[in-house]
């Protein structure tokens, strides 16, 4: 695999032009406000360069949500990703979550 991201969250933000931290596990087409159909096309042409793959017309809308995108980045690339936590659970492990959640 020619690695040009070390996560499939780096991939779709740079690929809808946002920050890394705006992209969620549930993200999908149409979900997300700059995940749209011309900004999809971006993301196939992103894992087919990133994983030297060719992903067939009837497969493109098989990568349309982040769970399939990150299933795609763990068969390839051989690596497990954690989920990213939702805000509450990240909030308890921050410095002041820890204070509140005692």
């Amino acid at each position: 695999m020619n690695e040009i991201y070390s996560s499939p969250y780096d991939l779709v933000a740079d690929a809808l032009k946002v920050p890394r931290g705006s992209i969620k596990d549930a993200d999908s087409m149409g979900q997300h406000p700059f995940w749209d159909s011309m900004r999809h096309l971006q993301i196939i042409v992103a894992l087919e360069k990133s994983y030297q793959i060719q992903i067939p017309d009837s497969d493109i809308m098989k990568y349309d949500n982040m769970q399939a995108i990150v299933e795609l980045f763990e068969l390839k690339s051989g690596k497990r990703i954690q989920k990213s936590k939702g805000f509450k659970e990240w909030f308890k492990q921050s410095l002041v979550g820890k204070i509140f959640y005692k």
